[in-house]
């Protein structure tokens, strides 16, 4: 059992979207059948259709009675390497999106980095999203909100994972098909893994006017993570492949971190190969952020090309970080 001592932290950093943006709203069914955790136990102490397992080190979990709504809230806490929860398995065709929704509560996660992401398996192997870092360090429950796509044919459910020490309660956990949006095509899901004979990211394009500008991809526990930096101008990461067609709306979402300087995501308007307008995300913050930036359609009905980007700049000194990257498109 966890102590009695209850430090409430918040968690920051994720977009607060609700339904899907400007697609209609249309409600599917959850497909996480015990979201609320409210449902009676297993005889190991979870609630029914959730799972727990542990990476490494020492962890446990429980039913605690502070809750985001209802009664309960399952908890999973400890120490020393990395465990996580998942929900129940759900069948979906190749080419799903997914609208994911979770609200959690962080308290004393030191040395470590908790994560959402989606699962998808089949014929017994496992493939995964994007993990998802979110801020360990604010004081309320806080919604987590993103899109998510299945590559194949497969069995879908959404986990929680914790690195490090502390504590993260998990409720009111939902996963909706979203018919309206489709994979953006513009990158991959390996997108920050696939790099060429100099290292450099193959789907993608550095960009800079600056003193200097650098790049390079790196683990962080399972995550991988793009890293730019530089000074006295600005630094872009740009796809190589474009949308052509014009699509109702697009979505860009992703991850970033700021160590010095400015950062953002990006939708590129291109017109006789030249970028003639933004359309840029809330910037990133010292801490994980997880931002979202939507396409303008009028700017969609000028442009010849849609590119994405990653952003960052300073008159001084400029370094960021980038991960859980993606892209989905309304038509």
């Amino acid at each position: 059992m966890f102590s009695s001592k209850r430090i409430c932290v918040t968690l920051v950093g994720f977009s607060l979207i609700s339904g899907v943006w400007g697609c209609g709203n249309q409600v599917t069914e959850n497909l996480v059948t015990n979201p609320g955790i409210e449902d009676t136990l297993d005889g190991n102490g979870l609630p029914r259709d959730w799972s727990f397992s542990v990476i490494s080190g020492k962890y446990n979990h429980e039913v605690a009675q502070k809750a985001q709504s209802g009664k309960q809230a399952l908890v999973v806490g400890g120490s020393g390497g990395a465990a996580e929860v998942q929900t129940n398995l759900a069948p979906v065709p190749a080419g799903t999106v997914l609208e994911c929704e979770a609200w959690v509560q962080t308290e004393l996660v030191q040395d470590g980095q908790p994560f959402v992401y989606t699962k998808f398996t089949r014929d017994d192997k496992t493939e995964r999203s994007g993990m998802i870092p979110f801020n360990p360090k604010p004081k309320e429950w806080q919604k987590l909100h993103f899109f998510s796509a299945a590559e194949h044919d497969s069995s879908t459910n959404l986990a929680i994972q914790l690195a490090g020490e502390g504590l993260v309660r998990i409720d009111d956990v939902s996963m909706r098909v979203a018919p309206q949006l489709s994979p953006g095509g513009l990158i991959s899901s390996s997108t920050l893994e696939q790099l060429d004979e100099k290292g450099e990211l193959k789907e993608w394009r550095h960009v800079f006017r600056a003193t200097n500008s650098t790049q390079k991809v790196y683990k962080e526990g399972e995550a991988s993570i793009f890293h730019m930096e530089g000074r006295n101008g600005w630094s872009v990461l740009c796809t190589h492949r474009a949308i052509t067609s014009k699509p109702a709306t697009i979505i860009f979402q992703g991850a970033i971190r700021v160590k010095k300087g400015d950062a953002n995501l990006k939708i590129d308007y291109i017109k006789q190969n030249n970028c003639f307008s933004s359309t840029v995300s809330p910037p990133g913050r010292s801490e994980w952020t997880f931002v979202t930036v939507e396409s303008d359609p009028a700017l969609v009905e000028q442009a010849e090309a849609i590119r994405i980007a990653l952003s960052t700049a300073s008159k001084g000194e400029f370094s960021a970080d980038y991960t859980s990257l993606d892209v989905f498109v309304q038509q």
